[in-house]
C-alpha cells in the first residue's frame, strides 16, 4: 500500500500544477482531479482519474492494455481486463455515444489513444 501514488500523481500525466486540459466540452483539472462539463461536476472514482490522466499524458500515442494497467495499477502482473472496464466506464461519462468514441479510440492490435478532436457537430 506504501508504493501507491496518489490519485493526483497518475503516471503518464503531464507534470505541470493546476493544468486544465480541454477536451469537447471537458475541462479536466490534473491538479484537483475535477473533470467538469460546462458547469456540471462529472464524478470520477481514483482509477477513472489515473487511466484518464495517464491517456491525456500520452494523448495521440497508442498505449496497450498491459503499459496502462502496469502504470495505473503500479503492478506488472494483474488482472489487466480491469483496463477494459475502465475504458467503458469513462466512456460512459465522456462520449455523447460510447459505442462510437470520438475521445478514447481503440486500435486493434495496439490499445487505446485519446484523442481530443472535436465531435461531430461541434464548433
Amino acid at each position: 500500500m506504501l508504493r501507491r501514488r496518489p490519485a493526483h500523481e497518475a503516471p503518464g500525466a503531464p507534470a505541470k500544477d493546476g493544468e486544465v486540459v480541454s477536451f469537447g466540452p471537458f475541462e479536466f483539472d490534473l491538479d484537483s482531479g475535477v473533470l467538469m462539463k460546462g458547469d456540471e461536476r462529472v464524478p470520477l472514482s481514483a482509477k477513472e482519474f489515473s487511466v484518464l490522466a495517464y491517456l491525456l499524458g500520452a494523448r495521440g500515442k497508442s498505449r496497450t492494455p498491459e503499459d496502462i494497467f502496469e502504470a495505473v495499477w503500479d503492478r506488472k502482473y494483474g488482472d489487466i481486463t480491469a483496463v477494459g472496464v475502465y475504458i467503458q466506464r469513462l466512456r460512459r461519462k465522456i462520449e455523447s455515444e460510447p459505442s462510437s468514441p470520438v475521445y478514447i479510440l481503440a486500435e486493434r492490435g495496439f490499445g487505446y489513444r485519446f484523442e481530443s478532436g472535436t465531435p461531430e457537430g461541434s464548433a
